[in-house]
């Protein structure tokens, strides 16, 4: 990944495209925010509580921040991984808890992010022909 400084020595405004992302990224939250009022036909502060703000944290978190499907990961997650665990009753958010804490502790790239190190260390290890050794 290219950093601002290393960007701007090439002559590339990143500025100007700093603020272009910014505004897409308030645009298209705008159109989520009217859809949302349009359908519920309602805007009340009780709509996005600290539950949901835990939520999206969450579905980043363990997706991975480092790629655009990571997001989608994270989200398939804090979705299904409730309904599987319904059966436990009382402990389901304990054991929610807990696979949570596993996966921050374990996969600190998240889920995407561990697979990618993954799959880079077998393609490492391919390449160089021994375990252990790095090219």
């Amino acid at each position: 990944m290219t950093t601002p400084p290393a960007l701007a020595a090439l002559g590339i405004p990143v500025a100007r495209y700093k603020t272009f992302v910014f505004m897409i990224g308030g645009g298209l939250a705008a159109a989520a925010g009217v859809l949302y009022a349009h359908h519920t036909q309602v805007v009340t502060p009780d709509a996005f509580g600290f539950d949901t703000s835990i939520n999206v944290l969450l579905i980043v978190i363990i997706g991975g921040m480092s790629s655009r499907i990571g997001a989608i990961v994270g989200a398939a997650v804090i979705v299904f991984l409730p309904e599987w665990l319904e059966f436990l009753q009382q402990g389901e958010n304990l054991v929610f808890g807990l696979v949570v804490l596993a996966l921050l502790l374990f996969l600190p790239g998240g889920i995407v992010g561990g697979l990618r190190s993954a799959v880079a260390r077998v393609t490492r290890r391919r390449h160089t022909g021994r375990k252990g050794e790095t090219a």
